[in-house]
């Protein structure tokens, strides 16, 4: 049986649609949710960056040691 005939009479928005619509939606919660990660994790509760410094060494042959 040939491609054409396996896929005859079935409708193109079931078929490519569909799934289409379900990653795009996937897409835009992943976002909204890196957003509130970032909100809750970036900025302190006066909506100022919060920083991170990080002190290291390194030996001779560049591997790093903890200080």
């Amino acid at each position: 049986m040939s491609i054409n005939k396996q896929f005859n009479g079935l409708d193109i928005k079931n078929l490519i649609g569909v799934p289409l619509d379900a990653v795009i939606d996937a897409n835009k919660e992943m976002a909204e949710t890196t957003g509130k990660f970032i909100e809750k994790v970036g900025f302190d509760s006066k909506g100022k960056v919060r920083e991170a410094n990080f002190d290291y060494i390194q030996n001779e042959d560049g591997q790093l040691l903890e200080k």
